[in-house]
């Protein structure tokens, strides 16, 4: 073998095929795309497949309440508007994020601090966020990066002890687990990407869409009448009385997902827990476990 490297000219020291190995169900994809397209539902939610979606999901993580919307960022938006965050309020990030992650919490006039990392995983750290936290502060949203999910019990004891509401910024974590539970019923409320295609997407993609995940039901009514305007049903789904004088446009926003997506998206999560054991078990061969 040569003493070179091979950027240099010389031999590869691994020759195996890299490439990605798992196919894609592509002729599936195709067959629930186009009995969309044959019956002619490109608009709409809270029916067909974009219900089929919401619910299926739901069952999967085991969650009470699931919204799908049109990106991750606003899913994120909607959660931000459900905890109450406004104008004045701060909210705590990890100072590794994404523009996404907080867009919606900018727009909305709060303020953010952000906390350091731990040094091992890369994730929230929760004792410099209770460092952080002031009288002005409203929500802590950690960002579970790559599926590694951060430290929930630490986070949630701390939104307890302070009234604070944790908003999951879980845009890679569909199917990842704290303690036993998947994300989306582990904490106040969740927030998922359906960015790209499988694989190499998010966990479950379908182009462009997102997911609001929660247990709350305060907190799903506020990211309903937030994000899905003209969602079918959705007045007869509202049980505060604060609401009682909405109608289906409820607030405005129409950020709910696109029926293409979901049927993807369907397809996606059908094959998500094979391909996450696949992932693990890959990961400890390559980790000598």
């Amino acid at each position: 073998m040569s003493e070179d490297l091979a950027i240099l000219g010389g031999d590869r020291a691994i020759t195996a095929d890299s490439a990605e190995q798992w196919q894609r169900p592509v002729d599936k994809e195709k067959e629930a795309v186009c009995a969309l397209i044959d019956e002619g539902y490109l608009s709409g939610a809270a029916t067909g497949v974009p219900k089929a979606f919401e619910d299926r999901f739901r069952d999967y993580i085991g969650c009470e309440y699931v919204l799908t919307t049109s990106h991750g960022h606003t899913a994120l938006a909607s959660g931000f508007f459900a905890a109450g965050l406004g104008a004045g309020d701060e909210f705590i990030t990890p100072a590794i994020g994404y523009i996404g992650s907080y867009a919606g919490a900018l727009h909305m006039g709060a303020t953010p601090v952000f906390c350091e990392i731990e040094a091992d995983t890369l994730l929230m750290d929760p004792d410099d966020v209770a460092g952080r936290i002031t009288p002005k502060t409203r929500v802590i949203s950690p960002i579970h990066s790559s599926g590694r999910v951060c430290e929930m019990d630490l986070l949630l004891s701390l939104a307890e002890k302070h009234d604070l509401v944790v908003v999951e910024d879980a845009a890679h974590a569909h199917g990842s687990e704290w303690d036993g539970k998947r994300i989306g019923n582990v904490g106040h409320i969740a927030c998922f990407s359906m960015q790209g295609t499988t694989p190499g997407g998010k966990p479950v993609s379908g182009g462009e869409a997102g997911i609001v995940a929660t247990n709350d039901r305060e907190l799903y009514e506020r990211a309903l009448i937030y994000c899905h305007l003209h969602r079918s049903g959705a007045v007869d789904e509202l049980t505060n009385p604060v609401y009682s004088e909405l109608d289906p446009q409820l607030l405005g926003w129409k950020w709910r997902a696109h029926p293409l997506a979901m049927a993807i998206g369907l397809i996606s999560l059908e094959n998500l827990p094979y391909r996450l054991d696949h992932f693990a078990t890959n990961r400890e061969s390559l980790s000598g476990g």
